[in-house]
C-alpha cells in the first residue's frame, strides 16, 4: 500500500494514523494485518507496538523509518516557516543577492545535521557578535565590518567547510575584543555565503553545535579561539517534568508567533513539527527578541531542565511585552 503525503502533512495526523493502525491490528482487522505483513513481515506474528505501527505508516509513505518521515515533515515545515521569517528580513534594505542567499540557506539547511557529528576542531577563527547568538540549526545574516572580523571570515574561507567560532560580546559597544569581553558559550558555525556590502560583508551563517571558549588568541590579523564542546546535559524527553515544560514552551511559542507574525501559520506548523525539546528550545531562543544576556544565559546552562525553564520564563516576558504593544 503506497501512499503520497499531502501538500501540508501534519505530524499529529500521522501519529493518529499509526494509533488507528495499532488498534485495528490488535482487534484482528484483516486489512490492518495485511498492511503489517506487506511492510513489516517479521512483526506479523509478534505483538505490534506503537513504534512498529509508526514504521508501517512511514514505509507506506515511502520512507525507510518513522525518523526519516518525521525529518521530512520538519524540513517541509521549516521551508514554509522560513519563508515567513524571510519576509521579515526582506522588509529591511537587503540587496537582492543577499535575499537570494538567505532564501537558499533557509530552504536547504544542512550544517547541524551534516557537520554536527564530526570531530570538533581544536581552534577556529572567531567572529564576535554584538547582540545575538546563532544556535545549532539556525540561520542568520550578519553584517561584518570590523577589520579583524573581516580577516577572520577570510581565514575561514581557506578551509572546506568554512568554519567560524561565534561568541557574543557582553557589551556591544566594545571594539577591541578580549576573552573577558565574550560570553563563554557560543557556537561553531558554517559560513554559507558572503556578499560584499558598502563598508563590509553580509555573511550567512548556519549554526552547527554549541562550543565553549577556552582561550582567545590575537594572531595579529584576526582572533582565533581554542574551543571545546559546551557542557550541556541532553534532554531526557521521557520524564514527566521535561514533557510538562516542553508542552508549556510549545504553547507559549505558538501564542508569541500569533502576536508577532501577520500570518503565523507556517511558524506554528514548524513549532509543532519539532518533537525534540532541545531542538525546539534552540530554534525558539534563536528567534526570540530578548536581551542577548538572557540568550547567553540559556546557552550556558548545562542542566537540560533548567535550560527549558529559562526559556519558558523568557517566553512569558516576551508574550507580556507583545500584548502591551
Amino acid at each position: 500500500m503506497r501512499r503520497e503525503l499531502p501538500p501540508r502533512p501534519h505530524l499529529e495526523h500521522l501519529k493518529k494514523q499509526a494509533k488507528e493502525l495499532l488498534e485495528s491490528h490488535s482487534q484482528g482487522d484483516p486489512e490492518a494485518r495485511e498492511r503489517v505483513r506487506t511492510t513489516l513481515p517479521a512483526r506479523l506474528e509478534a505483538p505490534l507496538a506503537l513504534h512498529d505501527a509508526q514504521s508501517v505508516i512511514a514505509r507506506e509513505y515511502g520512507f525507510a523509518s518513522w525518523r526519516a518521515l518525521r525529518a521530512e515533515l520538519e524540513q517541509r515545515s521549516a521551508q514554509r516557516a522560513f519563508s515567513a521569517i524571510i519576509a521579515e528580513y526582506t522588509q529591511r534594505p537587503l540587496p537582492p543577492e543577499a535575499s537570494d542567499a538567505l532564501k537558499a540557506s533557509f530552504v536547504a539547511p544542512r550544517s547541524a545535521a551534516t557537520l554536527g557529528g564530526l570531530p570538533l576542531p581544536p581552534r577556529a577563527p572567531v567572529l564576535p557578535l554584538r547582540d545575538f547568538i546563532v544556535p545549532p540549526g539556525s540561520i542568520a545574516p550578519v553584517h561584518v565590518a570590523r577589520p579583524f572580523s573581516l580577516r577572520a571570515v577570510d581565514a575561514s574561507g581557506t578551509e572546506s567547510p568554512s568554519i567560524l567560532a561565534v561568541f557574543t560580546q557582553r557589551d556591544p559597544r566594545v571594539e577591541t575584543v578580549t576573552a573577558a569581553d565574550l560570553h563563554e558559550v557560543g557556537s561553531l558555525v558554517e559560513l554559507r555565503s558572503r556578499i560584499a556590502q558598502h563598508g563590509g560583508l553580509l555573511v550567512i551563517l548556519e549554526g552547527i553545535r554549541w562550543i565553549a571558549l577556552q582561550e582567545l588568541e590575537d594572531t595579529g590579523e584576526y582572533l582565533r579561539a581554542s574551543i571545546i564542546a559546551a557542557r550541556r546535559e541532553p534532554v531526557d524527553d521521557d520524564t514527566d517534568a521535561v514533557n510538562s515544560i516542553a508542552t508549556a514552551i510549545r504553547t507559549r511559542a505558538r501564542t508569541l508567533a500569533g502576536l508577532i507574525f501577520p500570518a503565523p501559520g507556517p511558524v506554528i506548523e514548524l513549532i509543532d513539527s519539532i518533537e525534540n525539546p532541545q531542538q525546539l528550545g534552540d530554534l525558539i531562543i534563536a528567534n526570540l527578541q530578548c536581551p542577548v544576556a538572557d540568550k547567553a544565559r540559556y546557552a550556558a546552562e548545562p542542566d537540560a531542565l533548567n535550560r527549558l525553564v529559562t526559556l519558558r520564563d523568557l517566553l512569558d516576558l516576551q508574550i507580556s511585552a507583545a500584548t502591551k504593544r
